[in-house]
């Protein structure tokens, strides 16, 4: 909501709009689960929105002061109309009918579909756009395993691309699909210590930016693996 702006060395610059409004809905929900074991549960969710007015990120030339021309400036706007609806699937389970030791094995996987629209069009492809940061697939697995001292975790994070911004000529900006693999393994050594190792981005996946079509890449940037070791007291 800040009407400041910032400018970079490119030029072009971004800023906030005094004159956003809220994002409102009128939204139904159902849902349907089974606890079919203790710490268990398999559920089903189906959900509708309907969209009143949403926030976009715009990039438009705006004429400013001590440039010879405009240069582009991303700003929030507002936008209005527009739908979501999709499908939610939980699956979750510990596997404490396994023997001793691998009873501390457990699951927890879920599943998401989201189909959003909104008035807003893509010129490059002539097609309606959907709300900001909504993948239409989304998957998650984790795996875990807890028993006594130890902790162990791994989890897979996929989604699908989702749209970001609209760009100068209205071309829609999105990032791809991405697939995430992290890794989590903690060791209590006593009551009051624990040593725990983090890993994340175990894939080396990048994340790419492209403008309307996929082979317009506007940018890739790769964070690499990262590692952390951490050791805890409590006292």
């Amino acid at each position: 909501l800040n009407n400041g702006l910032s400018i970079n060395g490119v030029p072009s610059g971004s800023g906030g709009n005094p004159y956003l409004d809220p994002f409102t809905v009128d939204q139904a929900d159902v849902s349907l689960e089974w606890y079919f074991a203790p710490a268990s549960m398999i559920s089903l969710g189906l959900f509708y929105k309907h969209v009143k007015s949403f926030v976009v990120t715009r990039v438009q030339n705006e004429t400013v002061p001590g440039f010879a021309s405009p240069i582009p400036v991303t700003r929030q706007t507002n936008g209005t109309g527009g739908s979501i609806k999709g499908i939610e699937l939980l699956y979750q389970q510990p596997f404490t009918f396994l023997p001793d030791p691998l009873d501390g094995f457990g699951i927890a996987a879920t599943y998401t579909y989201i189909d959003s629209t909104t008035p807003l069009v893509d010129l490059t492809t002539g097609q309606n756009l959907p709300i900001e940061g909504l993948s239409k697939n989304n998957a998650n697995l984790i795996l875990y395993y807890e028993k006594g001292p130890i902790s162990l975790r791994g989890a897979i994070n996929w989604r699908d691309k989702y749209f970001s911004s609209i760009g100068l000529n209205n071309a829609g900006v999105f990032f791809d699909s991405y697939t995430d693999l992290s890794a989590t393994a903690k060791y209590s050594l006593t009551e009051n210590f624990e040593i725990e190792l983090e890993a994340a981005n175990l894939l080396d996946d990048g994340v790419r930016r492209y403008a309307g079509v996929q082979d317009a890449t506007q940018s890739y940037a790769v964070s690499g693996r990262q590692y952390n070791l951490t050791l805890r007291a409590k006292f």
